[in-house]
């Protein structure tokens, strides 16, 4: 990964918020099992599908408001709020 590259960037991140997305419009009461680690202690919870959502977006655009400083020349804000305001 070289800033000065001409080839693209493909990102997962864009194609599990569209399928989160799809899942909250589908089935926007329904719960989703999260594994989340408290330490090296795993703990598996049921979080509401908006809740995690919103966790996850949050996540997104802490990672692209870091990457920012650390990795010049990576687009991931730009794809994070094309997929908000869409």
């Amino acid at each position: 990964m070289s800033p000065g590259s001409t080839l693209p960037m493909v990102e997962a991140s864009g194609a599990i918020s569209g399928v989160l997305g799809s899942y909250f419009l589908l089935h926007p009461l329904a719960s989703m099992r999260a594994l989340f680690f408290l330490g090296f202690v795993p703990i598996v919870a049921y979080v509401p599908a908006l809740i995690f959502l919103g966790l996850w977006f949050a996540a997104q655009i802490a990672s692209a408001t870091l990457s920012v400083l650390s990795e010049p020349g990576v687009g991931v804000l730009s794809e994070d709020s094309l997929r908000a305001c869409c």
